[in-house]
C-alpha cells in the first residue's frame, strides 16, 4: 500500500515502541509522527528524532482557546481569556477541557469560569478535569468513572451500555456529551463496532482514583465482569455465525445482557473480530491478563467441540475428563475476573489450575482406544478459520509435499499453524510463534526393546508421548506423561514383544497454560529378531 505513495502517518498516545514498529511504512517517501507521554528510546535506535514539546506560549494558548469557544468571546474578554489560558499552564489538554466546558455554556462570561490556579502544567490537566467532572450531571459523571475501569483503550456504545447496565439510547447520548466536553476522543464509526470513543490517559488515571473513592468495590468489580461477559458473548455469537455446523454449548453468564449480540452477516462478524483486536489492553500486566483470558476462552470452545466429537461414544471416563477440564478452566476464569480490576494475577493459584487442565486433556489420549489425536486436532480447527495455505518441506516418511494451513482464532489475534501430509495425515499443529518440538527418535520400533527419544523445544507444561498401533481399535502400547523443564528431555518407552509388524504412530502432545501443540510421525515396527538399526530420525 505504501510502496508507491507518499504518506504522513500520525500515531497518537503510544505507550511502547512495539505499537509503532509494525506500522512504519517501508518506503523512504513516507514520514511517521509519533506522540507519547514518555520517551521511546527503541525508536531513537532506529533513527527516529525525539522532540520534547513545551507547553503552549500564551499567544498560542489563546489561539487554541479561541478556536473552541469562539474568537469573538476571546476578543470580548481578553483579560479573562488570558487568565484562563494561563491557569491551564499552556497544556493543550487542560485548555481543551476548560474551553469545552465554557463552549457548552456560551451565556456565561469567561471571567466567571471556576479558577484554575494550577501550580504546574501537569497539575493543570488534573485541575481542569476536576472542574469539568464536577459540573457533569450525575449520569454522565457515573458513566465517566465506570468507563475508566474498563480494561480497554477504546470502547463502543453497545459494549458500554452492557457493561454499565444502561440503555443504548442513553449511553449514546452520554458518550456524545462527554466527547463534547473534551473528556473523550470520538474515533468515528468502526465496522463491526459502531461509534467508538477513546478515553484520554490523563483522564483515565484521575477517574479511576475518583471511582475508588466514590463507588464501592462491588460496583467496580461488577462493571469489569459485565465488560468481559459482553466480549465473551459477542465472541460466541461470531462462532455461531461463522461456523454454524459446529455445536456451541450454551454458556451461563454471571450477568444477563440487555441485548444479546447478533450479527446480520458473516462480514459483520468478521469485522467485529478484526476491530476488537486493537482494543485489547496494552500495558504489560493487562496484556498478560488478556492473554490468559483468551487462552481460557479458546479452551472453553475446544472443550465444547471435543465434547461434540465424543458425544456418540458414551464413556464415563471421557465424560469425567471433560468435566474436570471444564472445572479447572472455569476456576481459572474466576481468578481472572477477580484480577481484572487491579490487573494483578495470582500465578500461585492460576498455574495449578492450568496444570490440572493439561493433565485431563492429555488423559483423553489414554482413555480413547483410537482417534484421540485426530479428534483433538479437529476440535482445535473448529475454533479457528483458515487465512491461507502454503506448501512446505516434503514429508520425512513418504516424501510427499506437506501443506501448511495458517489459521487464526475466532476469538482474536492468536494464530495457529497446522502441517498435513496428504498420505500420512497430520504432522503437527502448534500456535504461531511457538515452533513444534524437535524430536530425535529411532527410525523404527523393535519389539521387546526400549524406544528412546530426545525432545528439544518446550520448557514448560506437560508432554505426553504415545506409541500406538496403526489399528484405531487398540490403545497405546507404550506411553508416558512428563513435566517439562529447561533443557533436552529424554523419554524411554518399554515396547512389548507381541507386536504386529506394521506402520505405527508416534504421538507427542504438549499442553501448556490451556494451549495444545500436537506432533505426529510414522514409525515402522520391525519383525521380531530383525537386526536393530541404531540410526535415528529427526523431525
Amino acid at each position: 500500500m505504501s510502496a508507491t505513495r507518499r504518506l504522513l502517518l500520525v500515531l497518537e498516545d503510544t505507550d511502547t515502541a512495539e505499537q509503532v514498529l509494525p506500522l512504519v511504512p517501508a518506503s523512504g517517501q513516507c514520514a511517521v509522527v509519533v506522540t507519547s507521554a514518555a520517551p521511546l528510546p527503541a525508536l531513537a535506535a532506529l533513527g527516529a528524532r525525539h522532540h520534547c514539546l513545551e507547553p503552549h506560549a500564551p499567544e498560542h494558548a489563546l489561539l487554541l482557546l479561541g478556536r473552541i469557544v469562539g474568537e469573538q468571546r476571546v476578543h470580548a474578554e481578553p483579560q479573562a481569556a488570558a487568565a484562563l489560558a494561563s491557569a491551564c499552564g499552556g497544556m493543550p489538554l487542560a485548555i481543551g477541557l476548560a474551553a469545552g466546558e465554557a463552549a457548552l455554556d456560551p451565556g456565561r462570561p469567561l471571567g466567571e469560569h471556576p479558577t484554575l490556579a494550577a501550580p504546574t502544567p501537569s497539575e493543570a490537566v488534573a485541575v481542569a478535569t476536576t472542574v469539568v467532572y464536577e459540573s457533569l450531571p450525575e449520569p454522565a459523571a457515573r458513566l465517566l468513572r465506570l468507563l475508566a475501569l474498563m480494561p480497554a483503550p477504546d470502547v463502543d456504545t453497545l459494549t458500554v451500555a452492557a457493561a454499565t447496565a444502561t440503555s443504548i439510547v442513553q449511553t449514546a447520548q452520554l458518550l456524545q456529551e462527554l466527547a463534547a466536553r473534551q473528556l473523550l476522543d470520538h474515533s468515528g464509526r468502526v465496522g463491526g463496532r459502531g461509534e467508538v470513543y477513546r478515553l484520554r490517559p490523563a483522564v483515565v488515571e484521575q477517574m479511576r482514583a475518583t471511582a475508588a473513592r466514590t463507588d464501592s468495590t462491588a460496583i467496580r468489580t461488577l462493571v469489569v465482569q459485565r465488560y468481559l461477559d459482553v466480549l465473551i458473548a459477542t465472541a460466541h455469537a461470531t462462532v455461531q455465525r461463522l461456523t454454524p455446523h459446529h455445536r456451541v454449548l450454551p454458556r451461563q453468564y454471571r450477568h444477563l445482557l440487555n441485548e444479546p449480540p447478533r450479527f446480520a452477516s458473516d462480514r459483520s462478524a468478521l469485522a467485529w473480530l478484526e476491530a476488537i483486536a486493537p482494543a485489547s489492553p496494552t500495558p504489560e500486566r493487562d496484556r498478560e491478563l488478556a492473554a490468559w483470558a483468551q487462552r481460557t476462552a479458546e479452551a472453553a470452545l475446544f472443550e465444547a467441540a471435543l465434547g461434540d466429537s465424543l458425544a456418540h461414544r458414551p464413556d464415563p471416563g471421557l465424560d469425567q475428563c471433560l468435566r474436570s477440564m471444564g472445572e479447572a478452566r472455569s476456576g481459572a476464569q474466576t481468578l481472572l475476573r477477580r484480577a481484572a480490576p487491579s490487573g494483578i494475577l495470582d500465578h500461585e493459584e492460576l498455574e495449578p489450575l492450568a496444570h490440572q487442565w493439561a493433565e485431563h486433556a492429555l488423559g483423553l489420549l489414554t482413555r480413547t482406544r483410537g482417534g484421540a489425536f485426530g479428534r483433538q486436532l479437529t476440535a482445535l480447527r473448529a475454533t479457528h478459520r483458515i487465512l491461507r495455505t502454503t506448501p512446505t518441506s516434503p514429508c520425512p516418511h513418504c516424501a510427499m509435499p506437506l501443506t501448511a494451513e495458517h489459521l487464526t482464532s475466532v476469538l482474536g489475534p492468536r494464530d495457529r499453524i497446522t502441517v498435513t501430509c496428504p498420505r500420512c495425515g497430520p504432522a503437527h499443529s502448534h500456535p504461531a510463534g511457538q515452533p513444534p518440538p524437535t524430536v530425535h527418535a529411532p527410525a523404527a520400533v523393535h519389539p521387546g526393546r526400549p524406544f528412546t527419544l530426545t525432545v528439544d523445544g518446550p520448557e514448560h507444561g506437560l508432554l505426553a508421548v504415545h506409541l500406538r498401533p496403526r489399528s484405531s481399535r487398540s490403545g497405546s502400547y507404550a506411553h508416558t506423561t512428563t513435566d517439562l523443564a529447561p533443557g533436552p528431555l529424554t523419554v524411554d518407552l518399554d515396547v512389548p514383544t507381541d507386536l504386529v509388524p506394521e506402520l505405527d504412530r508416534l504421538w507427542l502432545v504438549h499442553a501448556d497454560r490451556f494451549h495444545l501443540s500436537l506432533h505426529q510421525r510414522r514409525v515402522p515396527v520391525l519383525p521380531t529378531g530383525c537386526n536393530p538399526d541404531s540410526s535415528t530420525r529427526t523431525s
